[in-house]
C-alpha cells in the first residue's frame, strides 16, 4: 500500500494535522474522502511519522546505524518490560531500566519505539532510556522529531554555541543537560551568552541544570547570579550554593546565625547540674544583602517579621557550624524555654536535612514528639522531603518503633522512606510494622496507600515477608487493593530473578 496522495509534499506531521482537521469537520462535509479512506490515511501517516519519515520533499540517504555494543536482555525480561510499558507504572519501568543498565544490557528492537515514546514523555527519563536503547535506539531517536528530547543525551553537537543561539527553550535545556555531563564549564558559558535576552523563567530553568556535576568551580558563576534582577533566579542560585557547604554563601549565613544566637552551658547549684542558656538577638533591620541572598522579607501568617528572617538564616546554616560540640538535646531544651520554641526547631530541622546532619534530624523529631500538647491529639514529627535513603530511614525507623504512633501513622512514615530500600532496612521495616499488627482487619485508609508505595520500594528479598504481613492483616482473605500490592511484589521479585538468571 502506498502513502496517501497529496498535492503538496508537506511533512508527514503537517499532513497529519490537516487530516485531523478534516476528521473534525466530518467526511461528509470535507468532500475529500470517505470515512474508511480517512482511517486508512490516518493509520499510514501515523506509522510513517513514528518511523521518522517526513515526506517526499526530503531526499537524503539515511545515516548508517552503527553496530551494537551491548548484549540484549533476556526474552523473559523483555516480556516483563512490555507489560510494564503497557501498564505505565513509571517507578517499575525505571527499576527495570536500572537493572538493565547495571548489567550493561539493551532493549530488544521490537520494544524500542514504545520505550522511546515513554522516554520522550519526560525529560528526566532521557539518560535512563538512552543507556539501554543501544546504538539502534540512539539512531532511531535521531530520525524522529517526536523523540528529539532524547537526542542530546549522548553527545554534544559540533557547534554548541550555534545550537544554543538558535535552539528553542526545550532544545537548550537538553543541550545544557548534556554539557553538564560532559563539559560543565561549557554550560556556564552558554547560559551567560544569552542571559540578557532570556526571560527570568528561562534563566531560572537554565540555572537549575547546574545541579548536575555541581562543584566549587561553579561558585563564582552562581555568586554572580545572585545579582540577577529576578528573585526567581536568585533563589535558584542560592539553592545551588547551599549544596556547596564550603561556599561563601554558607559562610555568610553561618556568620549571621552566630551573631544572632549565643549558646552556653554552665554548672550551677549544689548538685552542679548542667543548665543551658540561649541568647537570641534578632536582626535589627532588613539588609540589602538579605535580598541578594534570596531571603524572604515578608513572613507567613503568625510569625514575627524579624523572627522569620532569623529562621531562614538558621535554616541555611549547618547545625555543627552554629552550635559546635553542644548536643542537639541541650540546644533544643534551651530553645523550648525561649520565645522561639516553634520557629527555631523548624529551622534546625530544615538545616539538618539540607546538610545531612542525621543526629540533629533525629533529635528534632524526638523534640517535636515530646513537646507539650497544645490542644492537639498528638504531636506529629515532620520528616523533610529530599533526604537520602539512609538519613530518612534513621529518623523514620525510630518513629515507627515509637509506641505512641498507631498503625496508620507507622505505615505512612514507612512509605515516606525514599526508594529503593536496601535489604537490611527492608526487613527492619517489616519487623517494626508487624509489631503493630492490630487485632482486627484495618481499613483501606490505614494501610492502603502506604502498602502500594512500600510494595514499590522494598527490597525483593523482603517481598515474601511483606506479603505474609499483608495477608495476616486480613486473615488470608485480602481485599482487592491488597491483592494489587501483593501482585506488584510478585512482579518485582520475578523481574529481579530474570536479571540474575
Amino acid at each position: 500500500m502506498t502513502p496517501p496522495a497529496s498535492n503538496n509534499p508537506a511533512h508527514v506531521p503537517t499532513r497529519l494535522r490537516d487530516l485531523s482537521a478534516k476528521i473534525l469537520i466530518g467526511s461528509d462535509r470535507s468532500g475529500s474522502a470517505s470515512a474508511p479512506e480517512f482511517a486508512i490515511q490516518a493509520a499510514l501517516l501515523a506509522t510513517m511519522a513514528r518511523a521518522g519519515f517526513s515526506g517526499p520533499g526530503v531526499e537524503a540517504t539515511l545515516p548508517v546505524c552503527p553496530p551494537e555494543t551491548l548484549a540484549v536482555a533476556s526474552a523473559a525480561s523483555m516480556s516483563t518490560l512490555g507489560r510494564l510499558l503497557i501498564d505505565g507504572d513509571p517507578i517499575l519501568i525505571e527499576e527495570w531500566l536500572t537493572l538493565a543498565q547495571s548489567r550493561h544490557l539493551r532493549v530488544d528492537y521490537a520494544l524500542l519505539p514504545a520505550l522511546l515514546d515513554w522516554g520522550a514523555g519526560k525529560s528526566s527519563r532521557s539518560q535512563q532510556v538512552i543507556a539501554v536503547a543501544g546504538t539502534r535506539g540512539v539512531w532511531l531517536a535521531s530520525l524522529n522529531p517526536t523523540w528529539a528530547s532524547l537526542r542530546g543525551v549522548t553527545s554534544l553537537p559540533s557547534d554548541p554555541a550555534s545550537a544554543w543561539s538558535t535552539g528553542a527553550a526545550s532544545d537548550r535545556l537538553s543541550l545544557l543537560a548534556t554539557a553538564r555531563l560532559e563539559q560543565p564549564a561549557l554550560a556556564r558559558e552558554l547560559i551567560k551568552a544569552t542571559a540578557k535576552e532570556d526571560s527570568a523563567d528561562e534563566r531560572r530553568r537554565f540555572l537549575a541544570q547546574m545541579s548536575v556535576n555541581l562543584s566549587p568551580d561553579d561558585e563564582p558563576f552562581l555568586e554572580e547570579a545572585l545579582n540577577d534582577r529576578s528573585k526567581l533566579v536568585r533563589e535558584a542560585a542560592s539553592d545551588l550554593l547551599l549544596q556547596l557547604p564550603s561556599s561563601a554563601y554558607v559562610a555568610r549565613m553561618t556568620a549571621r546565625a552566630r551573631e544572632a544566637i549565643q549558646f552556653h552551658e554552665s554548672k550551677k547549684g549544689l548538685l552542679r547540674k548542667k543548665t543551658a542558656a540561649l541568647a537570641v538577638a534578632l536582626p535589627k533591620e532588613w539588609d540589602a544583602s538579605f535580598d541578594r541572598d534570596a531571603l524572604e522579607q515578608k513572613p507567613p501568617s503568625g510569625v514575627g517579621e524579624k523572627a522569620w528572617w532569623l529562621q531562614q538564616i538558621v535554616a541555611r546554616t549547618p547545625p555543627l557550624a552554629l552550635f559546635g560540640t553542644a548536643t542537639p538535646q541541650a540546644i533544643l531544651e534551651a530553645i523550648a524555654d525561649s520565645d522561639y520554641s516553634e520557629t527555631l526547631p523548624a529551622a534546625i530541622r530544615e538545616a539538618a536535612a539540607r546538610f545531612g546532619a542525621i543526629e540533629w534530624s533525629i533529635a528534632v523529631a524526638r523534640h517535636e514528639l515530646d513537646a507539650p500538647r497544645k490542644g492537639k491529639a498528638d504531636n506529629i514529627p515532620t520528616v523533610p522531603a529530599g533526604l537520602s535513603i539512609e538519613h530518612a530511614a534513621a529518623v523514620i525507623l525510630e518513629l515507627i518503633a515509637d509506641k505512641r504512633f498507631n498503625l496508620q501513622l507507622s505505615w505512612a512514615y514507612a512509605a515516606g522512606i525514599p526508594r529503593p530500600w536496601p535489604e537490611s532496612m527492608s526487613q527492619q521495616v517489616v519487623t517494626l510494622l508487624a509489631a503493630k499488627k492490630p487485632t482486627g482487619a484495618p481499613q483501606w485508609y490505614e494501610v492502603g496507600t502506604a502498602a502500594e508505595d512500600i510494595s514499590r520500594s522494598i527490597h525483593p528479598t523482603s517481598a515474601a515477608s511483606l506479603e505474609t504481613l499483608l495477608r495476616s492483616l486480613f486473615k488470608d482473605d485480602p481485599p482487592p487493593w491488597v491483592v494489587k500490592s501483593i501482585d506488584r511484589l510478585a512482579l518485582r521479585t520475578e523481574m529481579h530473578k530474570e536479571f540474575h538468571s
